[in-house]
């Protein structure tokens, strides 16, 4: 690589290697940027692709990312390997902005790639990526079904990331669903592997993790001071960004002090303003229900009802 002041000065990257050294570090803005140079490996660039795709979406870019990965995933010139992990970045990701109805279709092209590989890795990320599009839905029961077959088979293949993307999720999902204690267990142990892997993404999301089980668990002091580390590095991942700040909305709504959670609910507005995206996430709708709490705090309730209304 080369650059004028800098390493990747001149946005372009030489190996898969490099490009996944970045994506660790948290550098999705500069990522996003990259283009391969002459001294790429041919077989390796799909693979970068996919890596600058993902990076595109933790950079707000999600349109473009999306469109990427689908045209990484249906394109005959790559191998299964490629499909799949095409595939499955797309399913992950296309998730959060589409009805579960509407990812059959997703869902359909993952399970063929992963059952053409048929790999305990690439078995276990199908079931990964159900257990999760189950508990957008609320179906808990079969979320942990799926997750429990994901982990025994993603142990199988101790494939580091992956791990620590399957601790991330169910911690996620536990949370949701009530279980505190395992979720905030799940999220310690995310933050651990992701601190020995230096993936910079998972040890955001797992430190915000566990502020909102902090705050569940009535330690809002707690929570604001990983939400506002949180918050302070991660200029560059604004999917990150978002749900940490709308947690320090709900911080700062349960010590009762609305106008310093105004401030928060502006800053989401902010990261929002930012993304170009295909239509309203998952996340930005659960985002609703913390400015209703505003507004209810404030009683305001015709703003409440125009929320609600706008979000059904």
């Amino acid at each position: 690589m080369a650059g004028k002041g800098s390493h990747f000065g001149r946005a372009e990257v030489v190996s898969l290697a490099e490009a996944e050294a970045l994506y660790r570090a948290g550098k999705a803005g500069l990522l996003s940027q990259i283009e391969p140079s002459r001294s790429t490996q041919p077989d390796e660039i799909p693979r970068l692709e996919i890596v600058k795709a993902m990076a595109e979406f933790d950079a707000g870019h999600v349109r473009a990312s999306l469109e990427r990965l689908e045209s990484l995933a249906l394109s005959e010139e790559h191998d299964t390997g490629t499909r799949f992990q095409a595939n499955l970045a797309l399913f992950l990701r296309a998730s959060d902005f589409e009805a579960p109805g509407r990812m059959v279709s997703y869902l359909s092209h993952l399970r063929q790639s992963a059952s053409r590989i048929g790999s305990p890795k690439s078995l276990g990320s199908l079931h990964l990526a159900v257990a999760r599009l189950e508990g957008v839905r609320a179906a808990f029961r079969q979320s942990r079904h799926h997750m429990q077959l994901a982990r025994r088979l993603i142990e199988i293949s101790e494939d580091p990331v992956l791990m620590c993307t399957l601790d991330l999720v169910e911690s996620s999902l536990e949370c949701v669903s009530g279980n505190l204690v395992r979720s905030r267990s799940l999220a310690t142990q995310c933050y651990g592997r992701a601190r020995q892997l230096g993936f910079s993404k998972y040890i955001l999301s797992s430190q915000s993790n566990l502020a909102v089980c902090f705050l569940y668990g009535g330690r809002s002091e707690r929570a604001r001071t990983l939400l506002t580390r949180v918050i302070d590095t991660t200029a560059e991942l604004t999917y990150v960004r978002f749900g940490a700040t709308d947690t320090l909305a709900q911080v700062e709504l349960y010590e009762g002090s609305l106008s310093k959670a105004a401030r928060a609910l502006d800053a989401c507005q902010n990261v929002l303003a930012q993304d170009c995206l295909p239509s309203r996430s998952w996340y930005d709708l659960a985002h609703q229900i913390t400015r209703c709490a505003y507004h209810e705090l404030a009683q305001d309730w015709e703003t409440v009802l125009a929320i609600v209304d706008d979000a059904a």
